[in-house]
């Protein structure tokens, strides 16, 4: 017995991830603020734990993924992030 995967991806799709961010020096609410301007991130929330920063993200391709990931990480003061691809 023989198993295909077959890797299917639509034409029209919209990732929806969850970015999580940790930041230097306790400025999570100046990175909120610059999350703010870019039209992907839906929602940004601080926390408690190993991350600072939770923000809720949409993206039409995995290269625009990539171009905003890079952007964000990019910020001043962010030391380290996570990408979760939900559906």
């Amino acid at each position: 017995m023989s198993i295909t995967f077959h890797s299917y991806i639509p034409l029209q799709m919209t990732l929806r991830l969850q970015y999580a961010l940790r930041n230097l020096s306790g400025r999570e609410f100046d990175i909120i603020e610059s999350l703010k301007e870019f039209k992907q991130v839906k929602e940004a929330r601080t926390t408690l734990g190993s991350w600072d920063i939770i923000a809720s993200v949409e993206s039409e391709s995995m290269e625009a993924l990539y171009v905003l990931v890079e952007r964000i990480r990019a910020l001043r003061n962010v030391e380290r992030t996570s990408t979760l691809i939900t559906r």
